[in-house]
């Protein structure tokens, strides 16, 4: 799941819980949520996937790991598909508190890279992609003559 670029950031077991050396312990509360994210903070950081990371980003958890491994996901693809819909991960990450972008301004210059190629994507789409597809379309062949 990890790409190579992520590998020197975590070892192979590296959970939040190690790397924070903070164990939440049971969760009291009985939501799905709090249990998720209890549980997640013990999962492998290499085995997590990017509904894990977009999870643990939206309730604003260990961001100091967790914006780092989302941005690996986004490089490849800013509108990646976490949980619900494509752009669901590179919005939980536009979403996070600000103050955590103040005191890691090297992050916020990256998000603000995969924004402005995000933005390039989507001119390209609108201008270039869907005027082409539609033309193809009506390129289809007959199936009634094979």
């Amino acid at each position: 799941m990890l790409t190579t670029r992520m590998k020197p950031l975590f070892s192979e077991t590296d959970t939040l819980q190690s790397l924070e050396n903070n164990d939440w312990g049971q969760p009291t509360n009985t939501t799905g949520l709090v249990k998720d994210c209890h549980r997640l903070r013990r999962k492998p950081l290499a085995q997590f996937t990017p509904s894990d990371c977009r999870d643990m980003l939206a309730q604003n958890i260990s961001l100091e790991y967790l914006v780092p491994l989302a941005l690996t996901w986004l490089t490849d693809n800013p509108f990646i598909e976490a949980n619900y819909y494509h752009g669901d991960l590179l919005l939980s990450l536009l979403r996070i508190e600000p103050q955590f972008w103040q005191s890691h301004p090297h992050h916020w210059w990256e998000v603000t890279h995969l924004i402005m190629n995000a933005e390039f994507l989507s001119e390209m789409l609108e201008n270039e992609i869907l005027p082409a597809a539609a033309a193809f379309a009506q390129n289809c062949p007959d199936q009634t003559k094979t």
